[in-house]
């Protein structure tokens, strides 16, 4: 489940968003299941409501783990955008925190995987925390296998634990967990 506000990272450290996030808090723990929870994810991007302030962002993100602290079914993934990869660790919020780092990536035209991923993956190794392909595709199909083998030649390299990849025309969402 991915949570993407308009809310600033202040206004969400200072308990705004709470009511909408206790009641999501209850409907996640009440469905049991397991959950993977990437609240504010790409926030090292210019588009992101609660981009600008890392300090301000991991006080909001403490604060959102704090109202799921009862969710023993809900793990939370800390999911930065693969570019610009030198503000990633400023806004990581700590270990006791995150349970899993996942990392955005697109391939928009003739890109490799290699050039999608690999300064952002050497970025976030440093967390030692599982890593996952939180959100990827190919907008031009052409380049499609080529990605998606290179993708899965990387698995093992990176211990890459699940991926979450987007299909062409139109985007349609489809996952896949790896042991």
């Amino acid at each position: 489940a991915y949570w993407e506000s308009s809310m600033t990272a202040t206004q969400i450290a200072n308990g705004q968003a709470d009511s909408f996030l206790k009641t999501w808090a209850s409907e996640m723990k009440a469905y049991g299941q397991p959950i993977i929870f990437a609240p504010l994810d790409e926030m090292n991007g210019n588009w992101a409501a609660y981009y600008g302030n890392p300090t301000a962002y991991k006080a909001a993100w403490i604060h959102i783990h704090s109202l799921f602290a009862g969710d023993s079914n809900v793990k939370f993934a800390f999911d930065p955008n693969n570019g610009p990869t030198n503000t990633i660790a400023s806004y990581y919020p700590g270990a006791q925190y995150v349970d899993i780092v996942g990392v955005d990536g697109f391939d928009f035209g003739g890109q490799t995987f290699a050039q999608v991923f690999d300064s952002a993956f050497a970025t976030v190794a440093q967390f030692g925390k599982p890593l996952w392909i939180t959100s990827t595709g190919v907008v031009n199909t052409d380049n499609q296998q080529k990605f998606v083998s290179d993708m899965a030649a990387a698995v093992p390299t990176f211990h890459i634990q699940g991926i979450i990849y987007f299909s062409q025309s139109p985007f349609v969402l489809g996952s896949a967990a790896l042991s």
